[in-house]
């Protein structure tokens, strides 16, 4: 049973456009991936020498997390995380280790680098809040590096079941207002007084609900980045009417043809995607906006 937090049926909803739309926003990442970190990327057969290079291709892409919006913090930070990232990196070099490495490997690489150390069955979760000891990285940053290493580079190899379901989705201000759009009408995630309606820890809720009730069993290993997806969705597709630098106006659910000139890396012809939001249907703004009260 749902949290009473969220309505049930929408959440089925909810969990059916995802997957339905779900290989956008793949195509979106692969394209992404294959154009900024196409040398360091593990597919089913690849080995990986754990060179210096290899080693400055995943600092960088460390160094995009926490550059990443949210608990960006002094410059400072950066530095002294990429300083102990490098030490983990190092310690998996020195033992010979190829990538892709076992998620259990990388744990222990960690635990060299982190004076706490963590008694968590699930090595996942133990990566997790092991991470978030790092300066300038909080839980998004976290949830968000453990699922580029897994899922889009391949770097470290992880059992779905057993590892995935702990990490917590991460949650930014585009899926929180994805979310309020769709469950409570506000673009806004918070009210007049600060306060969040449906905020972090209630997302994530909601995301681990749809993986462990909603999706479909066909949906396999998607299941545990799909609550992303909002996140794409909210960049191409605005929850409420945006004027572009240039003058134009985009009206709330349309596509905003202008952010794929952004997106450079990404040749999809933009009459690929949906002309409005996938969303719509079941968003709750959406329906304020058309007199329908649901």
């Amino acid at each position: 049973m749902i949290s009473q937090h969220f309505n049930e049926e929408k959440c089925k909803q909810l969990a059916k456009i995802i997957e339905k739309y779900h290989k956008f926003h793949g195509n979106y990442k692969e394209a992404f991936f294959e154009f900024y970190y196409k040398d360091i990327i593990c597919n089913k057969n690849t080995r990986l020498q754990i060179s210096e290079t290899t080693k400055l291709r995943v600092l960088d892409k460390f160094l995009g997390i926490l550059n990443a919006e949210g608990r960006k913090g002094p410059f400072e930070y950066k530095v002294a995380s990429l300083s102990r990232f490098k030490k983990v990196l190092d310690a998996l070099q020195q033992e010979s280790k190829q990538f892709p490495v076992t998620i259990h490997e990388f744990r222990k690489a960690l635990e060299e680098e982190v004076t706490e150390k963590q008694v968590e069955e699930s090595d996942a979760k133990a990566i997790h809040k092991m991470l978030k000891s790092f300066p300038g990285v909080g839980q998004k940053k976290a949830g968000l590096f453990i699922h580029e290493l897994t899922y889009n580079l391949g770097l470290v190899r992880a059992n779905e079941w057993s590892d995935l379901k702990e990490v917590p989705a991460p949650i930014d201000i585009r899926i929180k207002t994805m979310a309020n759009a769709i469950f409570t009408g506000n673009t806004d995630p918070k009210d007049s007084n600060g306060k969040e309606y449906y905020g972090e820890g209630k997302l994530k809720e909601l995301a681990k609900k749809l993986i462990n009730n909603y999706y479909s069993t066909s949906f396999g290993f998607h299941r545990f980045f799909a609550f992303d997806d909002l996140w794409f969705w909210g960049h191409f597709y605005p929850c409420k009417e945006i004027e572009t630098r240039k003058g134009k106006k985009i009206e709330a659910c349309k596509l905003n043809k202008s952010m794929l000139e952004i997106d450079f890396f990404w040749e999809m012809n933009p009459h690929k995607l949906p002309k409005e939001c996938p969303f719509k249907k079941i968003c709750k703004l959406y329906q304020k906006k058309q007199g329908v009260q649901k």
